[in-house]
């Protein structure tokens, strides 16, 4: 016959381990960022230059590639995986940004490729502020004070706009009517097995 004390700790011990149970179950059963699956956010600018005064404007250059995804296979590639895996516990957005330019008459083409690792929320980022994600891969954010909720797989383009800029040229400074468009698609939820280098 068990004493009352080994009957206290032999019962102490079936609600610790069913506690446990419970608690690894809940936690693989959750599939939202930071629970070792993120969202993958990509904001592209397509860049369009005039020349309004001057000539012979110096090309813009295109910086390496750092990230590209393929849809189709749902592989993230990066330049730089060694800086992803050391981000990765705990990340909630990979926030691509990709912008290119392309001219008329004397502009020349260029471009770059960046990318944030967000483990917190909210993000700001020049015109662009990701306030929450949602377990479901939905993100929800504000983008020159518009609020925009993307779920995974939709897009949503801005409009329009354009500033003047000055650039150099070879015979002085150039002044050019630059106008870009941003479109902003949510791949939805990716884990660490996605990602190549």
């Amino acid at each position: 016959m068990m004493y009352r004390w080994q009957t206290r700790l032999f019962l102490a011990f079936i609600v610790l381990v069913t506690i446990l149970s419970v608690c690894g179950c809940c936690c693989c059963s959750l599939s939202g960022p930071g629970t070792g699956r993120f969202v993958l956010i990509d904001r592209y600018t397509n860049v369009t230059a005039n020349i309004i005064n001057g000539s012979d404007p110096l090309p813009t250059p295109i910086t390496s590639v750092k990230y590209d995804f393929d849809n189709s296979t749902k592989k993230l590639w990066l330049l730089f995986s060694p800086d992803f895996y050391q981000h990765y516990p705990g990340l909630k957005v990979f926030y691509g940004d990709t912008a290119w330019a392309h001219g008329h008459g004397d502009v020349d083409f260029g471009g770059h490729s960046d990318y944030s690792l967000i483990s917190q929320l909210p993000y700001e980022s020049r015109d662009v502020e990701i306030t929450d994600v949602k377990g479901n891969g939905t993100v929800i954010f504000k983008y020159r004070d518009i609020d925009i909720v993307l779920a995974p797989g939709q897009s949503w383009s801005g409009d329009a706009y354009a500033t003047i800029e000055s650039a150099m040229g070879r015979n002085g400074t150039v002044s050019l009517n630059v106008t870009r468009v941003d479109t902003f698609t949510n791949y939805g939820l990716l884990d660490a097995f996605s990602v190549t280098g």
